[in-house]
């Protein structure tokens, strides 16, 4: 999600796969997408793996706030923190897609389906922003104008 509310990625797997493996793959999408305007990302306890999360924070010179998995005591920073905190507005974006957008079951048959059902989620997720974005600044529509 970016800083501003929008969903800028997702993904539906045929399988359940380890976060780990899903973090770098967001990471780099994230950054191709928004080149150096990325500077940090937060993620759950799920995603902790310590040589990665170094790896990434070197290679795309970014902050990675993600918790130690297993211990709650370990510290990450007050920066990190912060950045941690901010995680909260994208679980309550979860949470508005099941609740308001169906995210919670596919009415759709098959993956393919599954896939069509999350995108249209997304999407109804990102219009309802774009039309709250707007009602506050109406010239906003202004940068879509050809």
């Amino acid at each position: 999600m970016s800083a501003n509310g929008y969903i800028t990625n997702h993904k539906l797997y045929d399988s359940n796969i380890s976060y780990i493996l899903t973090l770098k793959e967001a990471v780099n999408k994230h950054g191709k997408t928004f080149g150096k305007k990325f500077k940090g990302a937060a993620a759950d306890r799920a995603y902790y793996d310590q040589d990665l999360i170094a790896s990434l924070e070197k290679k795309t010179r970014i902050a990675l706030a993600i918790p130690h998995k297993k211990s709650r005591s370990a510290l990450m920073g007050k920066d990190k923190d912060e950045l941690y905190n901010k995680r909260a507005a994208i679980e309550a974006k979860i949470s508005e897609g099941k609740r308001m957008y169906g995210l919670n079951k596919s009415y759709y048959k098959g993956y393919d389906g599954d896939k069509m059902w999350a995108c249209l989620g997304v999407m109804a997720l990102n219009m309802r922003r774009l039309i709250r974005d707007i009602t506050k600044n109406p010239k906003l529509i202004l940068r879509f104008a050809g």
